[in-house]
């Protein structure tokens, strides 16, 4: 019976998102939104996979918010790490060829975007996105300003070497602020 209602919350939130994604009032929506949903699916139902077999008992988890804040860090991936991380993730592709880092960004952008409550739309939706750093770590100008594009999502610092009780608090009031 627990697998029947685990199952379901994770069909129903699939439902959800391809019922945001496709919604018809939108103009915005694109091919690129609609391969990204495709391949979000995909790795949730794979995710899925992995995590009933491993944990006894109910499982609550967003695929969506872990494909997102992966898809942030994917920004600042090259090379094998980018290779990776595309195919774990089922990113698209075009062919056999990965989307381009900001083909892929833009298409998370708008999925955003799509799925931020209108004034009539009956729901409340909080996403909170944010870089959580060590401090004092150099980090790159261009991943910096991407995240912030993309995902709304600054960098904030935190001490997590010298002082990782802090840091476990601070993130924690800052996501409880931001998601109500």
């Amino acid at each position: 019976m627990k697998k029947a209602i685990i199952l379901t919350v994770l069909v129903l939130a699939l439902a959800i998102g391809f019922a945001i994604a496709e919604k018809k009032e939108n103009p915005a929506k694109s091919d690129d939104t609609k391969a990204l949903v495709k391949g979000n699916t995909e790795f949730a139902l794979n995710l899925y996979g992995k995590l009933k077999d491993e944990k006894k008992g109910n499982i609550f988890f967003s695929p969506y918010s872990i494909s997102t804040a992966l898809a942030m860090t994917y920004a600042g991936a090259r090379n094998k790490t980018e290779e990776e991380m595309q195919s774990t993730l089922c990113f698209p592709k075009e062919g056999k060829t990965a989307w381009a880092q900001e083909k892929l960004h833009t298409a998370f952008s708008e999925l955003l975007n799509q799925t931020k409550p209108g004034k009539d739309s009956g729901y409340q939706l909080s996403v909170a996105n944010a870089l959580w750093g060590q401090k004092g770590f150099p980090w790159l100008k261009e991943f910096l300003a991407d995240s912030q594009k993309y995902y709304g999502a600054g960098l904030m610092e935190v001490d997590y070497m010298k002082d990782t009780e802090n840091a476990r608090q601070t993130i924690n009031a800052w996501v409880e602020k931001q998601t109500n």
